[in-house]
């Protein structure tokens, strides 16, 4: 019986999904969010929405794929 892989079913970067930012900008590095999309999927950019502390509700920042971390 085979076995099927849910990673391999579901994207890696999806909206709703927990991030953390890592060598994008000393600001922003290593801080937790969660993933809200921007324009279109081709795009390959996310709005990382920041958890509480250290962003509060409005804390956000657009950052490429290759810059984030799924948790």
């Amino acid at each position: 019986m085979k076995r099927i892989n849910e990673d391999s079913m579901m994207p890696k970067f999806f909206e709703g999904c927990k991030v953390k930012i890592q060598n994008f900008d000393r600001g922003y590095d290593g801080r937790i969010g969660i993933l809200e999309t921007i324009g279109s999927k081709q795009n390959k950019e996310w709005k990382v929405v920041f958890e509480w502390p250290l962003g509060g509700l409005a804390g956000h920042v657009v950052v490429p794929e290759d810059n984030l971390q799924v948790l």
